[in-house]
């Protein structure tokens, strides 16, 4: 309330009283306040757009804005990223423009060890070529290849490459002697670079179906992305007004008839060489893809694992053999042409037992071990190994002596193995280490006593076989013990 008024002749007179005095003034000095601080209504709204703030002034006339004021909190808390509009260059021939990008790493590498792979798209024509890597670090020889590659085959020269901003591309050298222009995308804008981005979309939409359809192990993504490119370059795209890519560098439509079911069953003739007259004539398959240079079709043999090319295959394109195979089992598969993960070449070791898996019987089984000095066996999980006792060679006059001694000591490791208070439940190791190596006991035995054990395994890579002294002479043994041992200073001199 403003104050007390009177009417008078019409008009309405305000009482001149202390208390409303005081009240007039401050409210005038509110208003007063209001009008020289625009910003006030801005403030006391939450930071209003200019559209919203000008309609309420209209609303509401002793509300008063100005447009020409910057506000920082606005900013700060508002801002977004500039929209992308549309490219409005155009490029009228092949190559003229190429985008290329990296994708990986993936977590997954193929059978043969790649993680990335590079993917290169013509901005006029949307050709697609794609290079498996093992690491970035063979993108500058993939991108002269790829340009020496252009120039041989098509007779023509690539004007622009564009990329995303990595060190990758940063190929000076080869763009100053071939005079291409290098177009970067900001950092952490793919925006930029949306030709191939989409690209991997499209490649990796059409190659997850394909993994689905077939259900083959990850580890073969490899030719299911190569597939998957040869087959993207060959269907009508809307963008290039119903005509395929192939068609668009090449001049020529594509032809279907080669093309295959991926993941389907096939059989392939087998070779002529080493094959007699009753051996099979055939082998299980899987199509997985097609090879460059070469006609013929990409094979995994569904027995042996191994993956060839051959021409001479029937297709059965609605059967897919790896959907009734166990995903388990597929995942584990090592193909043979494989060296360095064949588990063929591994000289296992026969002379060191695991007896985590040893059951009772087997250890309360005194024929089983027949000699208790060489097989000293202390069944602790926890603690390393066991040594084979060691009986020194005496003269031929006192060999009753030490057969009765063997004997005694025989008798007496016996009734401590069977003394022993051991568990009758199974032990295995859990199901989260069962693709690990990992510490058990063990103990080292004759091969004749390795034969009895019909419920332990042998070990694959035992670490007594690499750190093991057991094949050094005596003097040899003094000797490296020597050079590790440690001598503690006696002066201080």
């Amino acid at each position: 309330m403003i104050g007390h008024a009177s009417s008078l002749d019409g008009l309405y007179y305000l009482d001149e009283s202390t208390s409303t005095l005081q009240d007039h003034v401050f409210v005038n000095a509110t208003v007063n306040y209001s009008k020289k601080n625009i910003n006030v209504w801005h403030y006391r709204l939450g930071h209003p757009c200019n559209n919203i703030l000008k309609q309420i002034c209209r609303i509401f006339p002793y509300v008063h804005n100005s447009c020409t004021n910057i506000c920082d909190i606005c900013h700060y808390s508002k801002q977004d990223k500039l929209p992308f509009p549309n490219s409005s260059t155009n490029y009228d021939d092949c190559f003229d423009l190429i985008h290329v990008d990296i994708w990986g790493p993936i977590s997954i590498p193929s059978i043969h060890g790649h993680k990335y792979f590079l993917i290169v798209v013509d901005d006029y024509s949307k050709h697609t070529w794609i290079f498996l890597m093992y690491s970035k670090g063979e993108t500058r020889n993939l991108l002269l290849n790829f340009v020496i590659y252009i120039k041989n085959q098509f007779k023509k020269d690539i004007k622009v490459i564009r990329s995303y901003n990595g060190p990758e591309f940063e190929y000076v050298d080869l763009y100053k002697k071939y005079g291409i222009i290098h177009q970067k995308s900001c950092v952490g804008t793919p925006q930029q670079n949306s030709v191939v981005e989409r690209k991997h979309q499209h490649v990796l939409n059409v190659t997850r179906s394909l993994l689905f359809q077939s259900n083959l192990p990850k580890c073969y993504w490899f030719y299911v992305v190569n597939h998957v490119v040869h087959l993207i370059n060959r269907i009508p795209s809307v963008v290039l007004k119903d005509k395929s890519p192939y068609e668009m560098l090449y001049q020529k439509p594509p032809t279907y008839l080669d093309l295959k079911t991926f993941g389907c069953l096939s059989f392939a003739s087998t070779s002529d060489v080493n094959r007699n007259k009753l051996d099979p004539r055939a082998r299980k398959c899987v199509f997985i893809g097609f090879k460059n240079g070469i006609k013929g079709y990409i094979l995994l043999d569904l027995k042996t694992k191994e993956v060839f090319v051959s021409r001479n295959v029937l297709f059965y394109e609605t059967v897919f053999p790896c959907s009734s195979m166990d995903n388990d089992i597929t995942e584990k598969t090592i193909p043979q042409d494989l060296n360095f993960l064949n588990d063929s070449r591994i000289n296992i070791r026969e002379d060191h037992v695991y007896f985590n898996n040893l059951t009772e019987e087997n250890q309360d089984d005194d024929e089983s071990i027949t000699d208790v000095d060489e097989d000293r066996i202390i069944n602790n999980s926890t603690q390393g190994q066991t040594e084979p006792a060691q009986i020194e060679n005496q003269s031929a006059h006192d060999q009753g002596n030490q057969n009765n001694s063997t004997t005694y000591q025989q008798n007496e490791a016996e009734e401590d193995i069977q003394n022993l208070r051991r568990s009758t439940r199974n032990r295995k190791l859990p199901q989260y280490l069962k693709d690990y190596q990992v510490n058990g006991s063990f103990i080292s035995c004759q091969s004749k006593h390795t034969s009895q054990l019909k419920n332990s395994y042998t070990i694959a890579y035992p670490i007594n076989s690499v750190v093991s002294y057991d094949a050094l002479s005596k003097e040899h043994l003094n000797y490296t013990l020597a050079i590790t041992a440690n001598h503690e200073p006696q002066s201080y001199t």
